[in-house]
């Protein structure tokens, strides 16, 4: 039979193990998560930014990308 002191070290080492390895995953999760919405909602946001502020110093060529894309992704999601 095995010691409950052994039983119980190697208790605790297993929850330190899932404890760290949940934190790991944690920090992973997080991190993606980040660079998908600075990816995702930051970027376009930044050229909207860019785009208002050339507009507003009167230079109204400016091609807008984020405008094209929500617009092709409206088209998709219309059936008709």
């Amino acid at each position: 039979m095995i010691p409950l002191t052994e039983m119980d070290r190697a208790l605790a080492a297993s929850r330190r193990a899932l404890a760290a390895s949940a934190a790991l995953i944690i920090a992973l999760v997080m991190g993606l998560l980040y660079l998908l919405v600075r990816r995702v909602i930051m970027a376009p946001i930044g050229r909207l930014k860019a785009a208002a502020v050339a507009i507003g110093q009167g230079n109204y060529d400016v091609h807008n990308r984020v405008q094209a894309a929500l617009l092709f992704r409206q088209q998709q999601d219309d059936p008709g």
